[in-house]
């Protein structure tokens, strides 16, 4: 699902383009969690998300990511695996990678 994402503090929205769909997940620092500062660039994440696909439509997902601030930039990658429930029950295992903007 490669599109757009919206983040603010520990929620995340995403609205998928290529293939419409959407995902809201609730993320926890690493760092935090840990407490240990020097994995503050880590995060973990569970959430839902909803697809437009003949069989993988409504799922639930969890993962772990890493991301690294560059100025005005936030660079990112995750991986987790996707519980499809609805029409066909499958786990796939996804990953996304990309540049957010931080106002």
């Amino acid at each position: 699902m490669s599109g757009v994402q919206y983040k603010q503090n520990d929620l995340r929205f995403s609205l998928g383009l290529d293939e419409f769909g959407f995902a809201v997940d609730k993320t926890f620092n690493l760092g935090t969690l840990t407490r240990n500062p020097q994995l503050n660039m880590g995060y973990t994440f569970v959430g839902a998300q909803y697809v437009d696909n003949r069989y993988d439509k409504l799922g639930i997902r969890s993962g772990i990511g890493l991301e690294l601030p560059v100025n005005q930039f936030e660079l990112y990658g995750e991986v987790g695996p996707t519980l499809y429930m609805v029409e066909d029950v499958d786990v796939e295992l996804e990953a996304a990678m990309g540049v957010r903007v931080r106002f």
